[in-house]
């Protein structure tokens, strides 16, 4: 038996709501956020469909450490 865990949101722009995808930590209730991915279609059912937003992984940085208000490269 395998368990799968879905980390997921919904952002609402006050005009309606797409539920969200995400490997990330979720955000707060009331955060503002921005978040950029694939659109999904999960499914239909007669005149529903539900679309979910795919959240692409943030590209790599380099490893950084902040100590004080100096940045140093590990």
């Amino acid at each position: 038996m395998s368990l799968v865990i879905v980390k997921h949101f919904t952002v609402n722009d006050g005009s309606g709501g797409i539920n969200v995808v995400t490997e990330r930590p979720l955000p707060q209730k009331g955060q503002r956020i921005r978040v950029t991915g694939k659109v999904n279609e999960l499914f239909s059912l007669g005149t529903e469909t539900l679309l979910v937003l795919i959240e692409e992984p943030r590209e790599a940085k380099p490893n950084t450490e902040r100590t004080g208000d100096a940045m140093r490269r590990k």
